[in-house]
């Protein structure tokens, strides 16, 4: 469900997201046909912060997703 296709495009967390972007990205390197299927999320995974009382806040930024299409 997650592909790490370009750090502007943050849906994915790491590991197996990055994996299947890199397969992905190989494929069309190769000339194949292939496409992957999954979710777009507005604003991604959050990054979060600690305030000053010591809590964790999140931070949704949202994305330009045209720059998928």
């Amino acid at each position: 469900m997650e592909f790490g296709l370009h750090e502007s495009i943050p849906i994915y967390a790491g590991g197996l997201g990055v994996l299947a972007g890199d397969f992905l990205k190989g494929a069309i390197g190769y000339g194949t046909a292939c496409f992957g299927v999954g979710l777009l999320y507005r604003c991604g995974y959050f990054t979060q912060k600690i305030n000053p009382n010591g809590y964790q806040e999140e931070v949704y930024i949202e994305f330009e997703n045209h720059l998928i299409r």
